[in-house]
């Protein structure tokens, strides 16, 4: 020991007489301690730094992300920036904090053993993390420290079911390519997940995060899982909101009147508005055929609507030119006579007559009997006869009656497809937040 101390202290004598350090001497003795380290003992950064070569070295894995910076549906990718923080313990670099007077060095990280961690699940290349320039922190206990930064580019499976509302899991699955479980065992560190460099994303939040090792796999994979929530409100604002506005516009083809020769430009005018706008559209609605967005849903039933709208304008206003020698259909009378409530009218007509019989009755009840039932039964022929005067004095219709029902019954019917259609699939949808 004491020929050790002997010549450690003539290594840094050397040193300081042969070299413009000399000033310096825990730069001497960085100097010296590398040589022992990395000379004297023969370290082999090829082999694993343990005793035991049957056991496995345990490596701690810590995330920490730093930003989002794009999410793509098309290609179902993810890029992030974030750096690693992996700690394990190598035998081989441990000294007395005495005898050097140093507790702690860095060595590049391509001259001392480190474990090849890779991204699995890479979506450009395949390659171990790191770089040549990167230094790797070394304690006397042998206690190493690598931070390896990057920008991230995952592979990441989304459902767009519930777009722009969705909520998306992704992976990060970090793995020693070159090592079975029983050679390195990947493990979370003492933080796991760390947010405290993150800078917010303007288009996404993160919710929740958590991290597990694959026990499936006989490799030693490490998986960090995020879950991030898309903020809507642009694409509500710039999209769904202008959808909802011409819906509206077009409903109001059935307030204009047959007979003005606007209606058909003015319902085709607005589904030409409605295909433009959608083409503009798809290009940023998520492309997936595994499963279908309700947006998209919702937006190819008011397609569906204005299609139906122009072609209904159409029809009415041929109907309104048809003359008075074409029959109207009978079913059509009948829905005209049921949304116009006739028979109710006349059930009212009658029921109001019996209630003035019954107190013209009432007033003569001191009279005979045969008197008052002779009364009472020419107040129902009577009665009868009135229901048949209103039968008979009913108004034929006419194909403009026609026309201004269906423009009516059409307006409702479209009002009620196009409330209904956006409250369900806009519920559906907002399911996912």
């Amino acid at each position: 020991m004491a020929a050790r101390n002997w010549r450690t202290w003539y290594t840094v004598l050397g040193l300081c007489l042969h070299s413009s350090h000399c000033q310096d001497p825990v730069y001497a003795s960085v100097v010296w301690l590398k040589k022992e380290l990395f000379t004297n003992l023969q370290y082999d950064y090829r082999i694993r730094p343990i005793n035991n070569q049957s056991a496995a070295i345990a490596v701690s894995v810590d995330f920490h992300l730093l930003a989002i910076n794009e999410l793509n549906e098309q290609t179902e990718s993810l890029k992030t920036t974030g750096y690693l923080n992996v700690t394990w313990n190598d035998i081989k670099l441990q000294w007395p904090p005495a005898s050097y007077s140093i507790n702690l060095s860095h060595w590049p990280q391509n001259e001392v053993w480190k474990p090849d961690i890779s991204l699995k699940n890479s979506f450009l290349d395949y390659k171990a993390l790191g770089d040549s320039s990167l230094l790797i922190q070394n304690n006397y206990l042998g206690n190493m420290t690598w931070t390896p930064f990057q920008v991230f580019q995952t592979t990441c499976s989304f459902d767009v079911t519930f777009y722009p509302f969705d909520i998306q899991d992704c992976d990060f699955k970090f793995t020693a390519w070159s090592y079975t479980k029983a050679q390195v065992t990947m493990q979370a560190g003492d933080n796991g997940f760390v947010f405290d460099e993150y800078e917010p994303n303007s288009n996404w939040d993160v919710k929740k995060f958590s991290w597990t090792i694959d026990e499936n796999s006989d490799d030693s994979t490490i998986i960090f899982t995020v879950r991030i929530q898309r903020k809507p409100m642009y694409f509500l604002l710039t999209v769904v909101l202008p959808v909802l506005f011409l819906a509206v516009m077009d409903l109001f083809t059935f307030v204009l009147p047959s007979d003005s020769g606007e209606k058909v430009s003015y319902a085709v005018t607005v589904f030409l508005t409605f295909a433009v706008f959608l083409t503009i559209v798809s290009s940023t609605l998520p492309q997936s055929s595994d499963k279908v967005a309700i947006i998209a849903v919702f937006l190819l039933i008011q397609t569906g609507n204005s299609a139906g709208i122009t072609l209904f304008a159409v029809a009415l206003v041929r109907i309104n030119n048809f003359t008075e020698s074409t029959r109207i259909p009978c079913p059509l009378v009948a829905l005209m006579n049921f949304f116009k409530c006739r028979v109710c009218r006349r059930k009212n007509d009658v029921t109001e007559m019996n209630s003035r019989n019954n107190k013209v009755s009432a007033i003569n009840r001191r009279k005979s009997n045969v008197a008052t039932a002779n009364r009472r039964k020419s107040n129902v022929t009577a009665t009868k006869m009135d229901s048949d005067e209103d039968f008979m004095d009913e108004e034929p219709y006419t194909w403009k009656d026609v026309s201004d029902f269906l423009d009516y019954f059409c307006f409702i019917l479209f009002v009620s497809i196009l409330t209904l259609s956006t409250l369900i699939c806009l519920n559906m949808a907002s399911v996912g937040v």
